[in-house]
């Protein structure tokens, strides 16, 4: 009985496993995951061509990423505000909606979040 148990669990936890390595192969490929990331509290284009020109880099994205605090419903919520970039790495996996312009103004929120908090699209 225990090794009957055993090799169930053991197949369980397998297929598991490797259902959970398709997908993020496949999340890999789509998005261009990238394999390594840098973060600066800022970064020139001249730093940026200097990194271009390290050994087994092949692209780099920048973007910008501000991190910041507000009160929404009478309580601390904490926001990450990011600018899409070039989308050239680590691309923004889209399940519904318009797709992300990176020329365009203003920001994009979570449906959930701006529900939940009272926000509304300003005309």
């Amino acid at each position: 009985m225990m090794a009957f148990l055993s090799i169930l669990f053991y197949t369980g936890l397998e297929g598991t496993w490797n259902g959970m390595k398709q997908n993020i192969n496949q999340y890999s490929v789509q998005t261009q995951l990238a394999t390594a990331t840098l973060q600066s509290t800022g970064i020139s284009e001249n730093e940026l061509n200097q990194i271009r020109k390290l050994p087994d880099v092949s692209k780099v994205s920048a973007k910008t990423e501000i991190n910041t605090t507000t009160n929404l419903n009478g309580s601390k919520r904490y926001l990450t505000i990011d600018t899409p970039g070039t989308q050239q790495l680590s691309k923004t996996m889209q399940t519904n909606g318009h797709k992300i312009d990176v020329n365009h103004e203003g920001i994009y929120l979570n449906q959930k979040f701006a529900n939940k908090n009272g926000l509304k699209k300003r005309e």
